[in-house]
């Protein structure tokens, strides 16, 4: 009995007796849990990631081994693949966390007494601010971004073909900084545990 040979360009496999077979008919199926598809080994997360491509639902600029890289930092911080994708960008070539994720990651750690947010002055005096305070630290963490702070990134990180960022949004950097320190250290909590 002959074994079933995989022809990778057209994603399909020599079955046994001689016809070719989908690829996706002649792999194990993924197993499914109350939260989606289960990660349980590289094949099932390449396959995921290939899906997550195909499909047009990946971030602009990922390809199966980006999707692949965001879904490993997601589970390592306790997030579901689509969220992972959702929420971790790669900028300059290191995956970081965005958006809602990170505040929710703090939240959810039970190590977060309380977060506030806050925009102060107008114009070009204008900066978001974010207060935090972590249970056991004896001073809260305070972090600021403004609009000064925005044009100094677009001056020391500008390359060609970038375009300006506008100033500072009403739920600007401070947030995604302090819960990014927050997350980091959850997450090196986490893995010595």
């Amino acid at each position: 009995m002959k074994a079933a040979t995989m022809n990778e360009p057209e994603g399909r496999v020599q079955a046994r007796n001689g016809g070719l077979v989908s690829l996706a008919n002649a792999l194990p199926p993924a197993a499914m849990g109350t939260r989606g598809v289960v990660i349980a080994d590289m094949s099932t997360l390449a396959r995921f990631c290939k899906m997550l491509v195909d499909s047009g639902m990946a971030p602009k600029g990922f390809n199966a081994a980006a999707c692949g890289v965001a879904i490993q930092m997601g589970l390592e911080l306790g997030l579901t693949p689509m969220s992972a994708i959702r929420n971790i960008a790669v900028i300059n070539g290191r995956p970081g966390i965005y958006g809602d994720a990170a505040l929710a990651l703090v939240r959810s750690s039970g190590l977060c007494e309380w977060i506030e947010e806050s925009i102060e002055a107008e114009g070009d005096r204008r900066r978001a601010v974010c207060k935090t305070q972590r249970k056991g630290d004896p001073r809260p963490k305070v972090t600021t971004f403004g609009v000064e702070d925005a044009r100094r990134a677009v001056q020391t990180d500008k390359r060609p073909g970038d375009e300006a960022q506008p100033a500072v949004a009403d739920d600007a950097k401070p947030l995604p900084t302090t819960a990014e320190e927050n997350v980091t250290s959850l997450s090196s909590a986490r893995h010595t545990k």
